[in-house]
């Protein structure tokens, strides 16, 4: 229910930022409940990261044993968050 209902203030056109503080979560925690929906394909990855970073972080994900965003975050440094990291895992995941 928590994250059908972050879903759908993101739908109706509210940003994750606006969605945290209606709901009184934390920006990552709307992302990860969104990312969710990127991983059933019900939302466009592209609507969170650009071409070329989700190119990066499938690549890693596809070359890796460990899908653990720590030691993603590792590999990328500041140019990969953990939230675009989530989203470009839960996309992977939504084309198996």
């Amino acid at each position: 229910m928590t994250k059908k209902a972050s879903f759908d203030l993101f739908k109706s056109g509210k940003t994750i930022v606006e969605i945290a503080k209606e709901r009184g979560f934390a920006a990552s925690t709307i992302e990860s409940h969104l990312a969710h929906y990127v991983g059933l394909g019900e939302l466009d990855v592209k609507q969170f990261l650009n071409d070329e970073k989700l190119k990066k972080i499938v690549g890693y994900f596809k070359s890796v044993e460990n899908k653990g965003f720590n030691e993603a975050k590792n590999h990328f440094g500041d140019a990969v968050s953990y939230s675009e990291l989530r989203m470009g895992l839960s996309y992977l995941e939504s084309l198996k």
